[in-house]
């Protein structure tokens, strides 16, 4: 609906332009409500009217907040897939090349994405105030990754669905350890607020013993069963037996 809104904004504005093209204005249209539905619902667009001509008529971004997501489902899967991931030693997932569709987002991205949008996913990741060391072309390709990233709806990493549940900035090698990889982009991504959390800067062993001591306190106080646990994930082969 967001996106819809959107694109309704856009075509009552542009349809009072003398100069309007029908094709290009369905054209603009497709994109901009592609945009929006590759980040909603962690982001909603919101179309620049003021400020730099350049920028008037492209979108920045505004981060929605979730509460209240502590014993999600999606809460509940990350914390599983994370736990996984990291019995398989925190190995990558394997992904395929990019896409046509994943090319054609991100060429509504670089088309409507405004500096300030752009500044909003860059910076994700990247320890306070980083983002402004970077220039306005690679922040660009950072957010374009993070856009695909929130248009997929999972973390790359662990496969946990993202869902209607907050996110932090994370990464693939921990800062912690991999001091080299933190600001590459390549290493950056979302994952669970709550994933997040319960991780802090632990490393191996810690995280797997910091994820089981989250999930268990939740099971000993009764906010979940153990049913609503396996429910989540599909928990293959020993990890049902790991805790």
């Amino acid at each position: 609906m967001r996106a819809l809104a959107s694109s309704i904004v856009t075509i009552d504005k542009r349809l009072y332009s003398s100069t309007v093209d029908l094709d290009t204005l369905i054209a603009d249209v497709k994109q901009i409500g592609m945009l929006q539905d590759a980040v909603d619902p962690h982001y909603d667009i919101v179309e620049l009217t003021k400020g730099k001509i350049a920028d008037r008529g492209k979108f920045k971004l505004v981060k929605n907040d979730f509460h209240g997501g502590r014993n999600a489902p999606e809460t509940l899967n990350a914390l599983m897939m994370a736990f996984r991931s990291e019995l398989n030693d925190g190995n990558v997932m394997q992904r395929s090349g990019m896409t046509g569709a994943e090319r054609e987002l991100r060429m509504a991205g670089s088309r409507f994405l405004a500096p300030a949008g752009a500044s909003e996913l860059a910076k994700v990741g990247l320890r306070a105030g980083a983002v402004e060391q970077l220039d306005g072309a690679e922040r660009l390709e950072r957010a374009l990754d993070r856009v695909n990233e929130l248009d997929k709806g999972y973390n790359p990493v662990t496969g946990a669905f993202y869902g209607d549940v907050g996110l932090d900035g994370g990464h693939k090698l921990a800062h912690a350890k991999h001091h080299d990889a933190s600001a590459r982009r390549d290493n950056m991504m979302f994952e669970s607020k709550y994933e997040n959390r319960a991780k802090g800067a632990a490393e191996g062993e810690d995280i797997k013993s910091r994820i089981k001591n989250s999930l268990m306190k939740r099971l000993k106080s009764g906010e979940i069963s153990p049913l609503q646990l396996v429910n989540t994930v599909n928990a293959r082969g020993p990890i049902r037996n790991r805790f």
